[in-house]
């Protein structure tokens, strides 16, 4: 009878590298209070082939589309995302969107009281 060789392999360990939106400012990820940003996903290792993407929000953040790998228009906040191969190994990693503070203006109301001599009077409420 003859010996069978076996050789096990392990797949490539799974890596999950983001890419986030970035505003003019170089600061944040969103442009205005209040907007959205993206995160762009490359998987790599493990099975290679059907990947299966688990969005959530940690923190703040709303916007996800169930099941895609990449998030076009995403609000502030942490996300988690847990991205599992067909062996069911997975990775997770979390990642952060920012936006710039509420552009916060003062507004006041400016009255002109003029009397019959020509002279005014400035009112500031």
């Amino acid at each position: 009878m003859a010996a069978l060789d076996t050789v096990l392999t392990q797949p490539i360990v799974l890596n999950v590298v983001s890419a986030r939106s970035l505003a003019p400012d170089n600061i944040n990820n969103i442009n205005c209070f209040g907007g959205t940003g993206w995160i762009d996903l490359a998987v790599t290792g493990g099975s290679i082939g059907n990947y299966k993407y688990d969005w959530s929000a940690i923190s703040n953040g709303s916007g996800i589309v169930t099941g895609q790998k990449d998030q076009p228009a995403l609000t502030f906040g942490t996300y988690r995302i847990v991205v599992s191969d067909t062996n069911k190994c997975s990775a997770t990693r979390d990642i952060t969107l920012t936006q710039p503070p509420l552009l916060v203006t003062n507004w006041f109301r400016l009255t002109l009281l003029v009397s019959r001599q020509g002279s005014a009077m400035v009112q500031l409420t």
